[in-house]
């Protein structure tokens, strides 16, 4: 009997690793077509064109122990002295915490994005964020400050109401034309909020525009109903990059202004030409 019992417990255990093996073949089958559900996934799906801008924009960030902030200057490809003051930009470990700005002789002030909230994530050059209605992706800009992209989903997408708001902390806001400024105590405009590009769905332009109000800046856009994919950048005022590598991603050349991704260049519908608005900040005529 003990020897008729052993085979049979062996064969029983052989099916028995069979079905296991089996399983697990199912399982792994299961997720083999399916992609990977990151952060980003609806970004690449969604807008694909603009990918590259959202995350391998700048030379990204490092963690400290403060928060996020951008490699040094000397480590950026394409790099350049401003004549204008650097202003860092600081990014927090959780969305809700805010973000805070650094210049010189003391200005510094904070800006919370109203419902950014969780874990800070790296993909690629950018610091990324969950947020009501979508996510936030934070790049590095070579002459200072931040660029920031909004995606968000088409259900919180409106042009009756602001589509994302951030309060500011330290600093005054003034509207000057499209975009923002940040002012200090002496009333100096030391940083400029702008949005310079706007997609929806297939990568779509359509409008956006930003608005102060009290000690909030609105974000608009001329959407409803569909995703979009949205640029507010926070740069220094004064200083001015090459055309080169001037960000936002809008090149001035001979006092025109086109998107890089243009061709052929498409002059602006913007009120004041390229050339103007250069020579306003201080910077070298284009070239």
């Amino acid at each position: 009997m003990r020897f008729a019992f052993l085979p049979r417990c062996g064969l029983l255990g052989g099916w028995v690793l069979l079905l296991v093996l089996a399983l697990g073949a199912l399982v792994g089958c299961s997720g083999a077509g399916e992609p990977s559900q990151g952060p980003s996934e609806v970004l690449r799906a969604r807008f694909p064109q603009q990918v590259t801008q959202v995350l391998a924009a700048g030379a990204g960030f490092v963690a400290t122990g403060q928060g996020f902030v951008a490699r040094s200057r000397g480590e950026m490809p394409g790099r350049f002295r401003p004549a204008a003051e650097m202003i860092e930009a600081v990014l927090p470990v959780k969305g809700e915490q805010g973000l805070r700005f650094r210049g010189q002789r003391g200005f510094a002030f904070a800006v919370r994005e109203i419902g950014a909230a969780g874990d800070a994530a790296l993909e690629g050059s950018a610091v990324t964020y969950a947020r009501t209605g979508g996510r936030s992706y934070w790049t590095a800009m070579a002459g200072g400050g931040a660029e920031e992209w909004l995606l968000l989903e088409a259900e919180h997408v409106t042009s009756d109401a602001p589509v994302a708001v951030w309060e500011v902390d330290g600093a005054a806001l003034r509207q000057e034309g499209e975009a923002v400024a940040v002012v200090d105590e002496g009333g100096r405009a030391r940083m400029r909020v702008t949005a310079p590009e706007a997609h929806a769905g297939g990568g779509r332009a359509i409008a956006a525009r930003l608005a102060a109000r009290g000690q909030r800046i609105e974000l608009w856009v001329q959407a409803s109903g569909e995703e979009v994919l949205v640029d507010p950048v926070w740069q220094a005022t004064g200083g001015c990059a090459p055309p080169a590598v001037l960000t936002p991603r809008r090149c001035c050349r001979a006092g025109r202004c086109w998107s890089r991704a243009a061709s052929p260049p498409v002059a602006s519908s913007r009120a004041r030409s390229c050339t103007t608005r250069r020579r306003e900040r201080g910077c070298p005529p284009a070239r």
